[in-house]
Order: structure tokens, then C-alpha cells, then sequence
């Protein structure tokens, strides 16, 4: 997920994120997976390419 910490409560993928992970029932967790229409919101882990 890419933005600034502020804008994440405006960013309709934010939203959808956090949607979908709230449906999820108790006990049956799963990976977030996005919809195709979707998949260019969520970009792939970038925490390899962090330089501290």
C-alpha cells in the first residue's frame, strides 16, 4: 500500500483493505488477495528495498 500516513483514511483502497479484512470471519484467516481491477493499488512487498 502506497500513500502518506494521513491519506490513508481517503484512499479507497485503504478502505477496501481494511474491508475485506474485517469480513473475514473469526478464526478463518486468510491472505489478502485484490481483485484483478484492483492489483495495481497494492503493490508487491517492498520492505526488501528499504535502506535504513
Amino acid at each position: 500500500m502506497t500513500g502518506s500516513h494521513l491519506g490513508y483514511s481517503h484512499n479507497p483502497a485503504v478502505l477496501w483493505l481494511a474491508a475485506d479484512r474485517l469480513a473475514q470471519p473469526l478464526g478463518e484467516w486468510r491472505p489478502f488477495d485484490p481483485p484483478t481491477a484492483l492489483q495495481r493499488h497494492f503493490p508487491a512487498d517492498l520492505s526488501s528495498e528499504l535502506t535504513w
